[in-house]
């Protein structure tokens, strides 16, 4: 702002003044003393945001000095958008790179410095004459990104004012009763309203709620007709498994439903008498069946080593006597199992199965028992197995 006057070079103030020492303070007015306005400063942290374009903040009209720095060098780029207009872009918009340099936007300079080794600046000395909104384009990576600017809290009061009368808290209508009777609720949900264009909008935009919102109410607050409310059957296991003497019963009472949580007992004549459920039911009352299975022992195992089978006998016989009956006549009851698995002491291995002593064959029947001499004698123990095992087989 010097000026040269008679060779001579002169200061001149902000306020035009040549030799004055009226300089802009922090909030951009000329000899002002700073608090007319207010700082705002935050950090943009994301981790592994998506490619694309991501708001990092909204600056205001009348916003000044407004610092934006990227933390640490990334592979994202710093974006400024106008706040009129999604199309409107004057720093990397249309996932176009814009050089460093000067950009004319909002009434003032954005001076944006790019380097692939340091991290992206943007200054705005401003005061915006239109809102901006600050951005990143994120190439799939960790973005962190500090931004400082200063708003006049005049400025902020009229904008304030503006965004009241223009955003506005609505409730939506009522939800229908969650009842039909006994006591239900309604609910309905607060939301901030674009009076200009008639649409939701993020609740960000409106100023808090005032006072506490109402968001629920009981409806449908008369007790329900009588109905018939039934019992647990008892015994709650019919007491006999077969025949035709099982009964099981039950209460059935008329009642009707004054709350959710209480209900009230009234005369029987006041419910539906034609659809009352039955207190009484037969149970079980298939035949019994003439005879009952009988299982015999488990045979040994089907092999001496390894694994096999074991198996015994089942035989449907007289329930009050062992005389031995037809199958089918044990009924419905299942039959039980005369298969099942077993296992024996490990084979030895085939390929060095040998024979180290020449007593062996003549005294395997005898000692094949230790297992030492199974080691000893491998080839005629495991004859002696085999042929006990076709034997007991046979």
């Amino acid at each position: 702002n010097d000026v040269c006057v008679g060779g001579k070079c002169q200061m001149v103030g902000c306020d035009g003044v040549i030799e004055s020492t009226a300089a802009r303070d922090k909030c951009g007015v000329c000899a002002g003393d700073g608090r007319s306005c207010r700082i705002v400063s935050a950090t943009f942290r994301r981790h592994n945001l998506a490619n694309g374009y991501h708001e990092v903040a909204r600056l205001s009209v009348g916003s000044t000095g407004i610092n934006v720095t990227e933390k640490v060098a990334s592979s994202g780029y710093l974006v400024v958008r106008s706040g009129l207009s999604k199309n409107r872009y004057y720093v990397n918009g249309d996932w176009s790179l814009s050089r460093s340099g000067v950009y004319p936007a909002a009434g003032t300079n954005i001076y944006y410095h790019r380097h692939s080794r340091s991290p992206e600046t943007i200054w705005i000395s401003g005061p915006l004459k239109e809102p901006l909104v600050l951005m990143v384009l994120s190439q799939n990576r960790n973005v962190t990104v500090y931004y400082r600017y200063q708003v006049s809290k005049v400025t902020s009061t009229i904008q304030t004012r503006v965004m009241n009368e223009r955003y506005r808290w609505r409730y939506t209508t009522w939800s229908n009763c969650s009842r039909l009777c006994a006591g239900g609720e309604q609910t309905r949900q607060l939301v901030c309203h674009d009076t200009n264009t008639g649409k939701d909008v993020q609740r960000r935009f409106c100023y808090r709620p005032p006072g506490s919102p109402v968001l629920s109410r009981p409806c449908n607050v008369m007790p329900c007709s009588p109905m018939w409310t039934v019992g647990s059957w008892i015994p709650e296991h019919c007491p006999v498994s077969c025949g035709s003497g099982g009964i099981r019963k039950r209460d059935v009472l008329c009642t009707i439903q004054v709350t959710q949580a209480k209900s009230q007992l009234v005369k029987n004549r006041l419910c539906d008498r034609e659809n009352k459920p039955s207190t009484r039911e037969a149970c079980n009352s298939h035949p019994c069946p003439m005879g009952r299975w009988l299982a015999g022992p488990w045979k040994p195992c089907s092999v001496r080593c390894g694994d096999g089978q074991q198996t015994r006998e089942i035989l449907c016989v007289a329930m009050h006597s062992r005389s031995e009956l037809p199958f089918d006549a044990c009924g419905p009851v299942p039959q039980p199992i005369d298969t099942r698995p077993c296992s024996m002491p490990r084979c030895p291995n085939e390929l060095a199965c040998i024979d180290s002593q020449p007593s062996c064959k003549t005294m395997a029947n005898r000692f094949c028992k230790l297992s030492f001499y199974q080691r000893w004698c491998c080839r005629s123990c495991k004859s002696s197995f085999d042929s006990f095992s076709s034997s007991h087989t046979a």
